[in-house]
Protein backbone atom coordinates (compact mmCIF):
# COMPACT_ATOMS: atom_id res chain seq x y z
CA UNK A 1 0.00 0.00 0.00
CA UNK A 2 1.51 3.38 -1.37
CA UNK A 3 1.11 5.97 1.53
CA UNK A 4 2.14 9.75 2.08
CA UNK A 5 3.03 9.42 5.53
CA UNK A 6 6.84 9.46 6.64
CA UNK A 7 8.96 6.70 6.96
CA UNK A 8 12.38 8.50 6.96
CA UNK A 9 14.56 5.58 7.35
CA UNK A 10 18.10 7.41 8.68
CA UNK A 11 15.80 9.16 11.77
CA UNK A 12 14.35 5.92 12.72
CA UNK A 13 16.66 3.35 11.64
CA UNK A 14 17.80 0.63 14.44
CA UNK A 15 15.83 2.54 16.99
CA UNK A 16 13.82 -0.20 19.43
CA UNK A 17 10.08 -0.43 19.35
CA UNK A 18 8.59 -2.38 22.27
CA UNK A 19 5.25 -4.03 21.27
CA UNK A 20 3.01 -4.94 23.93
CA UNK A 21 0.78 -8.26 22.82
CA UNK A 22 -0.14 -8.85 19.18
CA UNK A 23 -3.41 -10.48 17.75
CA UNK A 24 -3.80 -13.08 15.20
CA UNK A 25 -1.53 -13.63 11.86
CA UNK A 26 -3.93 -11.50 10.13
CA UNK A 27 -2.60 -8.57 11.56
CA UNK A 28 0.98 -7.83 10.91
CA UNK A 29 0.72 -4.34 9.41
CA UNK A 30 2.36 -2.88 12.89
CA UNK A 31 4.75 -5.20 12.46
CA UNK A 32 5.27 -4.64 8.64
CA UNK A 33 5.49 -0.81 9.22
CA UNK A 34 8.19 -0.86 11.70
CA UNK A 35 9.86 -3.39 9.34
CA UNK A 36 10.11 -0.68 6.17
CA UNK A 37 11.33 1.94 8.86
CA UNK A 38 14.54 -0.12 9.71
CA UNK A 39 13.53 -0.28 12.94
CA UNK A 40 14.18 -2.94 15.63
CA UNK A 41 11.19 -4.49 17.00
CA UNK A 42 11.01 -6.00 20.05
CA UNK A 43 7.67 -7.91 21.51
CA UNK A 44 6.36 -9.10 24.45
CA UNK A 45 3.49 -11.83 24.27
CA UNK A 46 3.08 -15.02 25.83
CA UNK A 47 3.05 -18.08 23.56
CA UNK A 48 4.01 -16.14 20.30
CA UNK A 49 4.00 -17.58 16.78
CA UNK A 50 4.04 -15.79 13.68
CA UNK A 51 5.37 -12.52 14.86
CA UNK A 52 8.86 -14.03 15.56
CA UNK A 53 9.33 -13.36 11.94
CA UNK A 54 9.12 -9.67 12.39
CA UNK A 55 11.19 -9.54 15.77
CA UNK A 56 14.47 -9.23 16.93
CA UNK A 57 13.67 -10.58 20.26
CA UNK A 58 10.99 -11.87 22.14
CA UNK A 59 9.37 -11.75 25.82
CA UNK A 60 6.95 -14.43 26.76
CA UNK A 61 5.13 -12.41 29.56
CA UNK A 62 1.78 -11.30 29.69
CA UNK A 63 0.93 -8.53 29.64
CA UNK A 64 -3.04 -7.82 29.84
CA UNK A 65 -3.13 -9.59 33.57
CA UNK A 66 -3.76 -6.87 35.96
CA UNK A 67 -3.86 -9.86 38.50
CA UNK A 68 -0.30 -9.79 38.63
CA UNK A 69 0.11 -5.81 37.97
CA UNK A 70 2.71 -4.89 39.85
CA UNK A 71 5.17 -7.29 38.98
CA UNK A 72 4.33 -7.74 35.31
CA UNK A 73 5.19 -3.77 35.16
CA UNK A 74 8.62 -4.40 36.83
CA UNK A 75 9.24 -7.33 34.58
CA UNK A 76 8.05 -5.46 31.42
CA UNK A 77 10.91 -2.33 32.89
CA UNK A 78 13.71 -4.41 33.24
CA UNK A 79 13.61 -6.22 29.92
CA UNK A 80 13.23 -2.52 28.10
CA UNK A 81 16.67 -1.59 29.72
CA UNK A 82 18.59 -4.51 28.49
CA UNK A 83 17.05 -4.14 25.19
CA UNK A 84 17.47 -0.27 25.14
CA UNK A 85 13.84 0.71 23.93
CA UNK A 86 12.91 4.44 22.82
CA UNK A 87 9.22 3.35 22.00
CA UNK A 88 6.72 1.21 23.37
CA UNK A 89 2.89 0.90 21.66
CA UNK A 90 0.02 -1.69 21.85
CA UNK A 91 -3.26 -2.48 19.71
CA UNK A 92 -4.83 -3.94 22.73
CA UNK A 93 -6.98 -2.14 25.13
CA UNK A 94 -6.30 -4.26 27.82
CA UNK A 95 -2.38 -3.55 27.36
CA UNK A 96 -2.54 -0.03 27.71
CA UNK A 97 -2.32 -0.19 32.02
CA UNK A 98 1.04 -1.86 31.47
CA UNK A 99 1.67 0.50 28.56
CA UNK A 100 1.50 3.27 30.65
CA UNK A 101 2.90 2.48 33.94
CA UNK A 102 6.45 1.47 31.62
CA UNK A 103 6.34 4.42 29.55
CA UNK A 104 5.89 6.69 32.77
CA UNK A 105 9.17 4.72 34.55
CA UNK A 106 10.98 5.18 31.27
CA UNK A 107 10.45 8.68 30.24
CA UNK A 108 8.88 7.34 26.55
CA UNK A 109 5.89 8.59 25.03
CA UNK A 110 2.26 7.56 26.17
CA UNK A 111 -0.74 8.30 28.01
CA UNK A 112 -0.54 8.79 31.95
CA UNK A 113 -1.16 6.04 34.18
CA UNK A 114 -4.14 8.00 35.53
CA UNK A 115 -5.30 8.50 31.86
CA UNK A 116 -5.14 4.86 31.30
CA UNK A 117 -6.76 3.61 33.97
CA UNK A 118 -9.58 5.90 33.63
CA UNK A 119 -9.59 4.74 29.94
CA UNK A 120 -9.84 1.24 30.75
CA UNK A 121 -12.69 1.16 33.15
CA UNK A 122 -15.85 2.52 31.22
CA UNK A 123 -17.40 3.60 34.59
CA UNK A 124 -13.93 5.93 35.47
CA UNK A 125 -14.19 6.36 31.97
CA UNK A 126 -17.66 8.33 31.63
CA UNK A 127 -17.38 10.27 35.25
CA UNK A 128 -14.14 11.62 33.47
CA UNK A 129 -16.27 12.65 30.26
CA UNK A 130 -18.50 14.26 32.65
CA UNK A 131 -16.18 15.87 34.42
CA UNK A 132 -14.73 17.72 31.26
CA UNK A 133 -18.25 18.60 30.07
CA UNK A 134 -17.82 16.41 27.38
CA UNK A 135 -20.74 14.95 25.24
CA UNK A 136 -21.49 11.31 26.30
CA UNK A 137 -24.10 8.96 27.40
CA UNK A 138 -25.65 8.47 30.61
CA UNK A 139 -23.94 5.81 32.97
CA UNK A 140 -24.43 4.05 36.32
CA UNK A 141 -21.85 1.94 37.96
CA UNK A 142 -23.81 -0.75 39.26
CA UNK A 143 -23.23 -4.04 41.11
CA UNK A 144 -25.86 -6.21 41.48
CA UNK A 145 -29.41 -6.53 39.98
CA UNK A 146 -31.01 -4.74 42.32
CA UNK A 147 -28.78 -1.58 41.23
CA UNK A 148 -29.00 -2.34 38.05
CA UNK A 149 -33.01 -1.83 38.08
CA UNK A 150 -32.73 1.53 39.90
CA UNK A 151 -30.39 2.61 37.24
CA UNK A 152 -32.76 1.96 34.76
CA UNK A 153 -35.46 3.45 36.44
CA UNK A 154 -33.32 6.78 36.62
CA UNK A 155 -31.97 6.64 33.22
CA UNK A 156 -35.18 5.25 30.92
CA UNK A 157 -35.56 2.94 28.67
CA UNK A 158 -33.42 1.47 26.24
CA UNK A 159 -30.38 1.03 28.17
CA UNK A 160 -27.26 -0.76 27.48
CA UNK A 161 -25.52 -2.86 30.25
CA UNK A 162 -21.96 -4.03 29.32
CA UNK A 163 -19.20 -4.74 31.67
CA UNK A 164 -16.73 -1.86 32.74
CA UNK A 165 -13.59 -3.30 31.15
CA UNK A 166 -14.88 -5.02 27.62
CA UNK A 167 -14.38 -4.59 24.70
CA UNK A 168 -15.18 -6.28 21.04
CA UNK A 169 -18.77 -5.71 21.70
CA UNK A 170 -18.60 -9.06 23.89
CA UNK A 171 -21.18 -8.48 26.67
CA UNK A 172 -22.75 -4.97 25.34
CA UNK A 173 -26.52 -6.16 25.66
CA UNK A 174 -29.47 -3.70 25.22
CA UNK A 175 -32.93 -4.14 27.18
CA UNK A 176 -36.10 -2.33 26.03
CA UNK A 177 -38.30 -3.25 28.66
CA UNK A 178 -38.30 -4.39 32.81
CA UNK A 179 -38.44 -8.38 31.15
CA UNK A 180 -35.52 -8.02 29.58
CA UNK A 181 -33.40 -6.30 32.17
CA UNK A 182 -32.22 -9.41 34.50
CA UNK A 183 -30.70 -11.36 31.43
CA UNK A 184 -29.16 -8.40 30.46
CA UNK A 185 -27.42 -8.00 33.52
CA UNK A 186 -26.28 -11.55 33.40
CA UNK A 187 -25.22 -11.91 30.43
CA UNK A 188 -23.17 -8.90 30.66
CA UNK A 189 -21.80 -10.13 34.24
CA UNK A 190 -20.96 -13.66 32.64
CA UNK A 191 -18.91 -12.10 30.33
CA UNK A 192 -16.93 -9.70 31.93
CA UNK A 193 -15.96 -12.64 34.51
CA UNK A 194 -14.67 -14.38 31.79
CA UNK A 195 -12.87 -11.65 29.99
CA UNK A 196 -11.37 -9.36 33.15
CA UNK A 197 -12.89 -11.71 35.75
CA UNK A 198 -14.47 -8.14 37.11
CA UNK A 199 -18.30 -8.07 37.79
CA UNK A 200 -18.95 -4.59 37.75
CA UNK A 201 -21.05 -2.92 35.08
CA UNK A 202 -22.49 -0.22 33.53
CA UNK A 203 -25.79 0.82 32.40
CA UNK A 204 -26.08 3.21 29.71
CA UNK A 205 -28.13 5.22 28.04
CA UNK A 206 -28.88 3.98 24.99
CA UNK A 207 -27.80 6.43 21.64
CA UNK A 208 -29.85 6.35 18.26
CA UNK A 209 -28.17 7.54 15.12
CA UNK A 210 -25.10 5.84 13.46
CA UNK A 211 -21.72 4.63 15.33
CA UNK A 212 -18.42 6.43 14.08
CA UNK A 213 -14.23 5.95 14.61
CA UNK A 214 -12.50 9.13 14.95
CA UNK A 215 -9.30 8.67 14.29
CA UNK A 216 -6.38 11.04 15.17
CA UNK A 217 -2.20 11.33 15.23
CA UNK A 218 -1.10 13.63 17.60
CA UNK A 219 2.31 15.10 18.22
CA UNK A 220 3.35 17.17 20.73
CA UNK A 221 0.00 18.51 21.87
CA UNK A 222 -1.01 19.40 17.97
CA UNK A 223 -3.19 16.57 16.26
CA UNK A 224 -1.45 16.03 12.82
CA UNK A 225 -4.20 13.91 11.21
CA UNK A 226 -7.93 13.79 11.74
CA UNK A 227 -10.63 11.58 10.36
CA UNK A 228 -13.93 9.73 10.70
CA UNK A 229 -14.78 6.28 9.33
CA UNK A 230 -19.18 5.56 9.46
CA UNK A 231 -20.33 2.41 10.08
CA UNK A 232 -23.63 2.99 7.65
CA UNK A 233 -25.54 0.71 9.69
CA UNK A 234 -28.24 1.54 12.65
CA UNK A 235 -26.88 -0.80 15.58
CA UNK A 236 -30.22 -1.21 17.33
CA UNK A 237 -28.89 -4.26 18.97
CA UNK A 238 -29.55 -6.50 21.09
CA UNK A 239 -25.91 -7.16 20.57
CA UNK A 240 -23.62 -4.99 19.02
CA UNK A 241 -21.21 -6.58 16.62
CA UNK A 242 -19.52 -3.74 13.69
CA UNK A 243 -19.09 -5.35 10.28
CA UNK A 244 -18.75 -1.97 8.46
CA UNK A 245 -17.03 1.24 8.18
CA UNK A 246 -16.72 3.71 4.78
CA UNK A 247 -14.03 6.38 4.95
CA UNK A 248 -14.41 9.46 4.50
CA UNK A 249 -18.07 9.91 6.15
CA UNK A 250 -20.61 11.51 4.74
CA UNK A 251 -21.69 13.67 7.17
CA UNK A 252 -21.19 16.93 6.95
CA UNK A 253 -19.15 19.52 7.02
CA UNK A 254 -20.68 21.24 10.29
CA UNK A 255 -21.46 17.69 11.75
CA UNK A 256 -17.83 16.61 11.40
CA UNK A 257 -16.52 19.73 12.56
CA UNK A 258 -18.40 19.59 16.12
CA UNK A 259 -17.36 15.57 16.61
CA UNK A 260 -13.77 16.94 15.56
CA UNK A 261 -13.86 19.75 18.45
CA UNK A 262 -15.73 17.13 20.63
CA UNK A 263 -12.24 14.61 19.97
CA UNK A 264 -10.22 17.73 20.52
CA UNK A 265 -11.40 18.32 23.78
CA UNK A 266 -11.12 14.96 25.24
CA UNK A 267 -7.78 14.39 23.52
CA UNK A 268 -6.58 17.33 25.80
CA UNK A 269 -8.57 16.34 28.82
CA UNK A 270 -6.85 13.29 29.15
CA UNK A 271 -3.49 14.59 28.48
CA UNK A 272 -2.53 12.71 25.61
CA UNK A 273 0.08 14.96 23.85
CA UNK A 274 1.34 12.03 21.71
CA UNK A 275 -0.79 9.39 20.95
CA UNK A 276 -2.54 7.74 18.14
CA UNK A 277 -6.01 8.10 19.41
CA UNK A 278 -9.29 6.07 18.86
CA UNK A 279 -12.72 7.44 19.87
CA UNK A 280 -16.11 5.75 19.21
CA UNK A 281 -19.10 8.32 19.31
CA UNK A 282 -23.00 8.02 18.20
CA UNK A 283 -24.09 10.88 15.62
CA UNK A 284 -27.30 11.59 17.18
CA UNK A 285 -29.94 13.87 17.13
CA UNK A 286 -28.55 15.95 19.47
CA UNK A 287 -24.87 16.59 18.08
CA UNK A 288 -22.20 13.75 18.05
CA UNK A 289 -21.79 11.65 21.99
CA UNK A 290 -18.72 10.27 23.01
CA UNK A 291 -18.62 6.56 23.67
CA UNK A 292 -15.36 5.51 23.93
CA UNK A 293 -12.09 7.08 23.70
CA UNK A 294 -8.37 4.68 23.29
CA UNK A 295 -4.78 5.61 23.21
CA UNK A 296 -4.18 3.09 20.90
CA UNK A 297 -4.83 2.38 16.86
CA UNK A 298 -8.05 1.60 15.37
CA UNK A 299 -9.04 -1.67 15.19
CA UNK A 300 -10.21 -4.14 12.91
CA UNK A 301 -9.64 -2.71 9.41
CA UNK A 302 -10.11 0.94 9.78
CA UNK A 303 -6.35 1.63 9.41
CA UNK A 304 -6.30 -0.15 5.67
CA UNK A 305 -8.92 2.08 4.35
CA UNK A 306 -7.68 5.19 5.57
CA UNK A 307 -4.57 4.07 3.67
CA UNK A 308 -6.62 3.08 0.82
CA UNK A 309 -9.04 6.03 0.58
CA UNK A 310 -6.36 9.00 2.37
CA UNK A 311 -2.72 7.85 1.83
CA UNK A 312 -2.50 7.86 5.20
CA UNK A 313 -0.19 5.47 6.71
CA UNK A 314 -2.09 5.26 10.52
CA UNK A 315 0.29 2.35 12.10
CA UNK A 316 3.89 4.09 10.39
CA UNK A 317 2.89 7.31 11.89
CA UNK A 318 2.03 5.68 15.31
CA UNK A 319 5.00 4.50 15.69
CA UNK A 320 7.22 7.29 14.69
CA UNK A 321 5.45 9.29 17.40
CA UNK A 322 6.34 6.84 19.64
CA UNK A 323 9.43 7.01 19.38
CA UNK A 324 9.33 10.88 19.91
CA UNK A 325 9.29 11.41 15.69
CA UNK A 326 7.24 13.48 13.72
CA UNK A 327 5.61 12.10 11.25
CA UNK A 328 4.96 13.86 8.00
CA UNK A 329 1.24 13.63 6.95
CA UNK A 330 -0.08 14.58 3.62
CA UNK A 331 -3.33 13.21 2.65
CA UNK A 332 -4.55 12.90 -0.76
CA UNK A 333 -8.20 12.36 -1.22
CA UNK A 334 -8.25 8.99 -3.73
CA UNK A 335 -12.02 8.51 -3.35
CA UNK A 336 -13.57 6.24 -0.95
CA UNK A 337 -13.20 3.13 0.74
CA UNK A 338 -14.61 0.43 2.87
CA UNK A 339 -14.51 -2.90 4.24
CA UNK A 340 -17.08 -5.20 5.36
CA UNK A 341 -16.67 -8.55 7.54
CA UNK A 342 -18.22 -11.75 7.40
CA UNK A 343 -19.15 -12.83 10.84
CA UNK A 344 -21.26 -16.04 12.09
CA UNK A 345 -24.84 -15.42 13.39
CA UNK A 346 -24.95 -18.37 15.37
CA UNK A 347 -21.90 -20.39 17.29
CA UNK A 348 -20.03 -22.81 15.77
CA UNK A 349 -16.93 -24.55 14.27
CA UNK A 350 -16.11 -23.33 10.33
CA UNK A 351 -15.87 -25.82 7.78
CA UNK A 352 -15.47 -23.84 4.93
CA UNK A 353 -16.21 -20.68 3.37
CA UNK A 354 -17.52 -20.43 0.24
CA UNK A 355 -18.25 -17.96 -2.66
CA UNK A 356 -14.83 -16.04 -2.39
CA UNK A 357 -14.57 -16.28 -6.07
CA UNK A 358 -17.63 -14.87 -7.03
CA UNK A 359 -16.95 -12.20 -4.35
CA UNK A 360 -13.09 -11.53 -5.87
CA UNK A 361 -14.90 -10.49 -9.37
CA UNK A 362 -17.53 -8.47 -7.72
CA UNK A 363 -17.80 -4.80 -8.81
CA UNK A 364 -15.45 -2.24 -7.27
CA UNK A 365 -13.75 -5.46 -4.89
CA UNK A 366 -9.58 -4.91 -4.36
CA UNK A 367 -8.97 -7.12 -1.73
CA UNK A 368 -10.35 -9.95 0.34
CA UNK A 369 -8.85 -11.45 3.42
CA UNK A 370 -9.65 -14.35 4.99
CA UNK A 371 -8.85 -14.53 8.21
CA UNK A 372 -9.63 -18.14 9.89
CA UNK A 373 -9.51 -20.99 8.77
CA UNK A 374 -11.59 -24.22 8.58
CA UNK A 375 -11.60 -25.87 11.88
CA UNK A 376 -11.86 -22.61 13.70
CA UNK A 377 -14.18 -22.28 16.59
CA UNK A 378 -16.49 -19.69 16.26
CA UNK A 379 -18.31 -17.57 19.09
CA UNK A 380 -20.49 -14.89 18.94
CA UNK A 381 -21.37 -11.57 20.37
CA UNK A 382 -22.29 -11.36 23.19
CA UNK A 383 -20.63 -14.09 24.54
CA UNK A 384 -16.85 -12.86 23.27
CA UNK A 385 -15.14 -10.12 21.33
CA UNK A 386 -16.60 -10.30 17.67
CA UNK A 387 -14.86 -13.38 15.48
CA UNK A 388 -14.72 -12.16 11.82
CA UNK A 389 -13.91 -14.62 9.40
CA UNK A 390 -13.28 -12.88 6.66
CA UNK A 391 -12.78 -9.25 5.11
CA UNK A 392 -13.88 -7.40 1.61
CA UNK A 393 -12.48 -4.57 0.94
CA UNK A 394 -14.20 -1.89 -1.66
CA UNK A 395 -13.51 1.38 -3.43
CA UNK A 396 -15.23 3.77 -5.46
CA UNK A 397 -15.70 7.23 -6.30
CA UNK A 398 -18.95 7.92 -4.10
CA UNK A 399 -19.59 6.49 -0.81
CA UNK A 400 -23.14 4.90 -1.20
CA UNK A 401 -21.08 3.38 -4.20
CA UNK A 402 -18.91 1.67 -1.84
CA UNK A 403 -21.86 0.69 0.89
CA UNK A 404 -23.77 -1.06 -1.78
CA UNK A 405 -20.40 -3.30 -3.43
CA UNK A 406 -19.90 -4.59 0.33
CA UNK A 407 -23.61 -5.61 0.39
CA UNK A 408 -23.44 -6.93 -2.96
CA UNK A 409 -19.54 -8.72 -2.80
CA UNK A 410 -20.45 -10.26 0.81
CA UNK A 411 -24.06 -11.52 0.29
CA UNK A 412 -22.01 -13.74 -2.05
CA UNK A 413 -19.92 -15.33 0.80
CA UNK A 414 -21.03 -17.91 2.83
CA UNK A 415 -19.43 -19.39 5.83
CA UNK A 416 -20.56 -23.09 6.10
CA UNK A 417 -20.59 -24.23 10.03
CA UNK A 418 -21.06 -27.11 12.12
CA UNK A 419 -23.20 -26.07 13.99
CA UNK A 420 -22.96 -26.63 17.93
Amino acid sequence: MSDNSSSEGPALQDRTLLILGAAGPSKPLLFQAARARGIRTVLIKENATWEKEYCDDVLSLPVENYTDFEETVAAVVDYCRGQRVDGIITTFDSAVPVMAQVAEILGLNGPSPSAAAALRDKAAMRRRFAELGLPSAASILVRTLEEARAAVAEIGYPVVIKPTYGTGSAGVVLAHKAEEVEAAFDKAREVGLNLSDCSDLVVEEYLDGLEVTVDALVFEGEILFHNISDNPELMPGPTFPEVEFITPTAFPAETVATAFAANELTIKGFGLDNAVVHAEMRMTTRGPRLLELHPRPAGQRVPQIIGRSLGVDLMGAAIEIALGHRPTITPQRKGYAGYRAVCPEVPGTLKAINGLGDARSSAGVYDIEVVLDPGARLVTVPEAVQQDATYVYVEADTYEEVHQRLLAATALVELELELQ
